[in-house]
């Protein structure tokens, strides 16, 4: 009788622990506009026809939910943009939920990658971009946050098991999974190409893989002294890691969806919008259609829905490095 209490205890105090959980994630969910900047100046993002933008995704689709209308905008007035991928995200179990088999198979995790790298494509091509426009790395998803901890170490990749790049479409083919190498990758893509505005995952992100791409190319560009406009975009934000407050859930379908930062991120004069015109949101949402790997997963069809919004935002990154330039040299 003893082991079926403490049984019928635990199961009681497990039920209760879910429920509590799922009713504080409803309470979040619901009031998580207390948690966003409303009442503050966004500035309108500046952006000239003799910029070349650089765009720093960690997985394909992060380029379009962030930028997807910015994009059209850059395409339309033949402004240079470059779009890098760090990885494939091929540690994401779609194919498995499409092909209903939960077996594990390295090669399946492969044939992700390959698909999302083609789905990036024809994303791009819908909003007025090409293939050259695209640049994927090839690193390992769910493992840049490894491998910016260590950058030496040769690091594994969960899901395809292996150390190294499998792909052939990559920027430089069967790289090894070094963060140095994504550093160095980095290097020789600002140099030739030339950016004077990089858009790059936030620094705050929840996503590990999202804050370690942005902690890798704020780390060159101060390293490089770099001397263009640094913007960081936010995808996945959360508090307590647990409920999500940004991006916010549309509760009313037919109510006009705004982006806002959220409070804890606020900086006054460093918020900057992108409105988007109608046919550029139309635009992004066909764009957006097209991940259909990703659509298959209800929570990410949910993330990508949140993202059909009017404005896209980005917050400026200060440049402490450039005051203190002079001073660094004296030194040495």
């Amino acid at each position: 009788m003893l082991p079926l209490l403490i049984i019928k205890n635990l199961a009681l105090v497990l039920g209760l622990g879910i429920l509590i959980i799922l009713l504080l994630g409803l309470l979040v969910g619901t009031i998580n506009s207390w948690f966003l900047v409303k009442q503050r100046k966004l500035s309108l993002l500046p952006i000239k026809n003799n910029d070349r933008i650089m765009i720093i995704a960690p997985h394909p689709d992060d380029e379009i939910l962030a930028t997807g209308g910015l994009l059209t905008h850059f395409f339309k007035n033949a402004i240079p943009v470059k779009i890098i991928y760090l990885t494939c995200g091929d540690s994401n179990p779609s194919l498995f939920w499409r092909d209903k088999k939960l077996k594990f198979s390295p090669d399946k995790f492969i044939q992700t990658g390959i698909e999302r790298k083609q789905e990036a494509e024809t994303a791009i091509k819908i909003l007025g971009g090409d293939k050259k426009d695209l640049l994927f790395l090839g690193y390992p998803d769910n493992r840049l946050w490894q491998m910016w901890l260590k950058p030496k170490t040769n690091v594994v990749s969960s899901t395809t098991l292996l150390n190294h790049s499998p792909y052939n479409f990559t920027f430089k083919k069967h790289r090894y999974y070094k963060g140095d190498n994504i550093i160095s990758d980095l290097n020789e893509s600002i140099k030739k190409f030339k950016p004077t505005i990089i858009f790059s995952p936030h620094l705050r992100e929840t996503n590990l893989d999202h804050r370690a791409s942005g902690l890798f190319i704020k780390n060159l560009v101060k390293k490089i002294n770099w001397s263009g406009k640094l913007y960081y975009y936010l995808i996945h934000y959360k508090w307590m890691r647990l409920f999500r407050i940004y991006p916010p859930k549309n509760l009313f379908k037919n109510r006009e969806k705004i982006l806002y930062p959220p409070c804890s991120l606020w900086e006054k004069d460093k918020w900057f919008s992108f409105w988007l015109q109608p046919d550029q949101l139309k635009t992004k949402k066909t764009a957006l259609q097209k991940y259909k790997s990703q659509r298959i997963v209800p929570t990410l069809n949910w993330l990508f829905r949140s993202f059909s919004t009017q404005n896209e935002i980005f917050q400026l990154v200060n440049h402490p490095y450039r005051s203190s330039r002079r001073k660094s040299f004296t030194r040495l």
